[in-house]
């Protein structure tokens, strides 16, 4: 009897290569995946030919038509596309996914399954918190004993990244994705976001019982990348920094002589305004702030990484269409590369992806940060063992 072999839970970062056996020998083999937990529904089509070994196994056979080509054990699930044309929005893996399986030969159906990819470990608590002083979503394993903590930071779009740090609880992180924009934080909009904030967070994380005091890292993601590096820069508790499509720079804020970043109430040195129409697009937006910055201004409006004694890891995408993260660097790894510095600091560019490089499994056919699906999907899983390996540091401090 045809068995698609496929476990019935796995986490969300988990490669589980589908195994499809007992089919009829050398017969082409659909293998179709269906969710609703995607896109509000999503599907993908691979075709195999079964071979003389009566098996399909996307971990090593090359599909015949489909949705993607070459060996991809998780082409399955990242080559979805969404069934409604409206949906522009990246994959969001925020709550349990459901997925449908079957195997169709000659056109009937000969075998089904389902598999639930989870947006983290069975042993991850998640706790709301609003104080005073920080608000968001606190992750952490379930042991009891003390973990290297992060703080997660979201990028211009308000929105805490509940989803990294749910998974980074899982591989034994305490992980707070705080809302440093919006309700509950202290500003509505990316300008002049007080550095303050930050390190207050910091301080409530480190002051934590599930909380090794002395293992603090920090992750960010665009803007949240920014701000990554200024807490670096200027505090004197990050251990380790992973920034992701950040910029290196301090970016003008949205009111006249305003940047994303102040400390005691007055805003760090930033890029230069250019005079003219506002830019089309974001890699427009880029280029004039760097075009009508000097040497001067360029020097000044860089963040000081070089201060910082902590393992650095920078991610970015060539075809980033929200901003350069790659000129946006520049002038940061050309700091580091000058720099005596005692820590390593490193920067990964993925020709073929875009600005959200966030962790797998999810569909990356659709979407408006650029970057290819194949491309996305791929950096997507080297992007997610560098940083874990880069805060896997802090265990060993």
């Amino acid at each position: 009897m045809v068995e698609i072999q496929c476990p019935a839970t796995a986490q969300r970062d988990e490669q589980t290569p589908l195994v499809v056996t007992d089919l009829p020998a050398g017969t082409r083999t659909t293998l179709i995946a269906r969710t609703d937990g995607f896109y509000g529904g999503a599907s993908s089509r691979q075709v195999f030919d079964s071979g003389p070994e009566r098996t399909v196994d996307t971990g090593s056979d090359i599909p015949i038509d489909g949705d993607y080509e070459g060996v991809a054990p998780m082409g399955w699930l990242w080559s979805m596309t969404p069934e409604r044309d409206d949906q522009t929005s990246s994959a969001i893996h925020d709550e349990p996914v459901t997925i449908e399986l079957s195997v169709q030969v000659e056109g009937e159906t000969h075998a089904t399954a389902t598999t639930i990819r989870q947006p983290g470990g069975a042993g991850v608590h998640l706790q709301s918190i609003e104080s005073s002083t920080v608000a968001g979503e606190f992750a952490y394993p379930s042991s009891g004993d003390p973990c290297p903590g992060v703080l997660v930071l979201h990028g211009s779009d308000g929105k805490p990244m509940t989803g990294v740090a749910r998974l980074l609880a899982s591989h034994g992180f305490a992980a707070l994705a705080l809302r440093w924009l919006g309700d509950g934080a202290p500003t509505d909009v990316p300008t002049d976001v007080p550095l303050s904030y930050i390190d207050d967070a910091a301080a409530w994380l480190k002051g934590h019982e599930v909380v090794d005091s002395d293992s603090l890292g920090i992750w960010g993601i665009s803007k949240g990348g920014e701000l990554a590096f200024a807490a670096a820069a200027y505090g004197d508790w990050v251990d380790a920094v992973v920034a992701v499509s950040p910029s290196g720079l301090i970016m003008p804020g949205e009111r006249p002589g305003s940047a994303t970043i102040a400390i005691d109430g007055e805003s760090l040195p930033s890029l230069s305004i250019p005079d003219g129409p506002p830019p089309e697009n974001g890699l427009e937006m880029t280029h004039d702030l760097l075009d009508a910055s000097d040497n001067e201004t360029l020097e000044a409006a860089t963040i000081p990484v070089d201060d910082t004694d902590a393992p650095l890891l920078v991610l970015a995408g060539r075809e980033d269409t929200v901003w350069d993260a790659v000129a946006l660097t520049d002038e940061t790894m050309d700091r580091l590369a000058s720099a005596d510095t005692s820590f390593p600091a490193n920067r990964v560019v993925y020709d073929d992806a875009g600005h959200s490089l966030r962790p797998p499994y999810v569909p990356h056919t659709v979407g408006t940060a650029g970057g290819t699906t194949v491309g996305k999907a791929t950096a997507a899983v080297d992007a997610w063992d560098r940083t874990l390996s880069t805060l896997g540091q802090l265990s060993n401090r």
